[in-house]
């Protein structure tokens, strides 16, 4: 098909990463694997200031317990943890994953402009050769034309 895949690079990542294809063949060297880190509450934050699980009531770092304060270093950790996340993603796909999409789409047009030309060869090549056969039998023709006028023309000069 080939509309699949134009216009559009958007990715899922589950289970901490992703494998991506990269190259014609099949092997490490055209691969490109990135990997993700779990930004489920627990993992969220760090041990210097607390993970944003913590922040829940009953917690350590509830509001409850007057640490907004801290909740708020939390937060800010846990929003700067998923920014710089977002930018990587955003990179690998803006700069990796778009100019292999990039590459094929031109790849594509490239070997249907190939196709293209290679049918164009064969039916010139094909228009030439009826055009010569068509030359040759229009001069059998006129050579049995000429060759039945020949005694034709003898007789009546005998006669």
């Amino acid at each position: 098909d080939p509309t699949f895949g134009v216009g559009t690079t958007s990715f899922t990542i589950n289970s901490g990463g992703a494998l991506f294809q990269v190259g014609p063949d099949v092997n490490s060297n055209l691969q490109v694997n990135i990997g993700v880190r779990s930004v489920v509450a627990s993992r969220l934050g760090n041990n210097a200031v607390g993970f944003l699980s913590q922040i829940q009531t009953g917690g350590p770092f509830s509001l409850i317990k007057n640490e907004a304060g801290q909740a708020q270093k939390i937060v800010d950790e846990a929003l700067n943890q998923i920014s710089r996340l977002r930018g990587r993603l955003g990179a690998f796909e803006k700069n990796t994953l778009d100019t292999n999409v990039n590459q094929l789409g031109i790849t594509m047009e490239n070997l249907m402009s190939a196709e293209s030309v290679i049918r164009d060869a064969d039916f010139a090549t094909e228009t030439s050769n009826l055009t010569r056969n068509q030359i040759l039998v229009n001069a059998g023709t006129s050579v049995l034309a000429l060759a039945q006028q020949t005694p034709q023309s003898i007789l009546s000069l005998l006669g």
